[in-house]
């Protein structure tokens, strides 16, 4: 009778730190889970926050992209008008000093006049260039390639370029 109740309560020891061990398992695992769940739908708050401010963030600089497009065509169209303002005056001045250069004129005299209309036209490639520019902006430019004589251009370009340096010696 005693061995049996030694033996009963060694047994029954050894169930009861068992079962200790197991329940102890057990709230381990319940709060790793729990702590799981936490840790988890904290991302996901966090995740959805910076989703928020992304989107935020997308839709100010759509709206300022937006703002920019339309002041880059409000400034083409701006050019264009402008473009179109020069350009009829510059063609009564090239007209204008084309017809002189059939005048009787001096040799200097000729060499003014003909600078003046290389000047203009020039002038005047730059000022269809910005047209051009606005144009190709919009999509409705067409490209034509022209033969260009080299020489004659610097030609005109040290004409040009010489006469302005004169004037301040």
């Amino acid at each position: 009778p005693i061995m049996v109740v030694v033996i009963f309560a060694f047994t029954s020891a050894v169930f009861i730190t068992y079962d200790w061990h197991v329940s102890r398992r057990q709230k381990k695992l319940v709060q790793t889970a729990l702590d799981k769940t936490f840790n988890c739908n904290l991302l996901e708050k966090i995740v959805q926050e910076r989703t928020c401010k992304l989107e935020k963030m997308n839709k100010k600089l759509e709206e300022a992209n937006k703002s920019v497009l339309q002041s880059a065509r409000a400034q083409l169209q701006h050019f264009a008008c402008m473009s179109h303002e020069i350009r009829t005056p510059l063609n009564s001045v090239i007209g204008y000093a084309s017809l002189m250069v059939d005048t009787d004129l001096d040799p200097m005299q000729q060499e003014a006049i003909s600078t003046i209309v290389n000047s203009g036209d020039l002038l005047l490639s730059i000022v269809n260039d910005v047209l051009d520019y606005s144009k190709l902006e919009t999509g409705n430019v067409d490209i034509t390639t022209r033969p260009a004589n080299l020489q004659e251009l610097f030609d005109n370009v040290v004409r040009t370029m010489d006469s302005m340096a004169k004037s301040n010696n």
